[in-house]
Parts: C-alpha cells; structure tokens; sequence
C-alpha cells in the first residue's frame, strides 16, 4: 500500500473544484511549489494531509485570484464538506 500524503488529494480536490482553463493551467505548479516548502516546515505535521492540501489551494487561489477567492472557498467547503475553522488554523 501507499502512504496517503497531500499530493495524493492535489489532483482530485482540482478536479472537484472545476476551475476554468486559465486559471487550472497555473494551479498544479503553485499548489506544488507552496505545499513543498510548507511540508519542509515540522510544525505542520500534525495536520491530516487534506486539510494541508485545502489549506495550500486556497492560499495559492487568493493570490491570484483574490476578487474572486471567496466563492472558491465556498464552493470547496461545500464540495468537501471540511469545516472553515479547521483550515484556517492551518493557513494561519
């Protein structure tokens, strides 16, 4: 068996997301690029690996996209059925 870790979750939570071409061509990069060097840091260890991936997406769509960041974030929690508050202690 495999260990479950953030990468696993990066593709599909993408996908559930459904964001327009323009803005999925970017993501894959800058998702990868922020969840490395948060993975490096052991003070996040102890957060389960999709909140970590939720956490980094949403970051990483608030700044590129930061009109529009809000109905992503919701369009996420209701999509995966993940608590705010749960995130944004990790985000913090």
């Amino acid at each position: 068996m495999n260990p479950i870790t953030p990468f696993s979750f990066l593709d599909y939570f993408s996908r559930r997301l459904g964001l327009d071409d323009h803005i999925c061509c970017l993501l894959p990069r800058r998702y990868e690029r922020v969840l490395i060097s948060t993975l490096i840091d052991c003070r996040f260890m102890c957060y389960r690996p999709s909140a970590m991936v939720v956490a980094t997406m949403l970051h990483v769509i608030d700044m590129l996209e930061s009109c529009i960041g809000e109905e992503y974030q919701e369009q996420l929690f209701s999509i995966l059925g993940i608590v705010k508050d749960n995130v944004t202690i990790v985000i913090r």
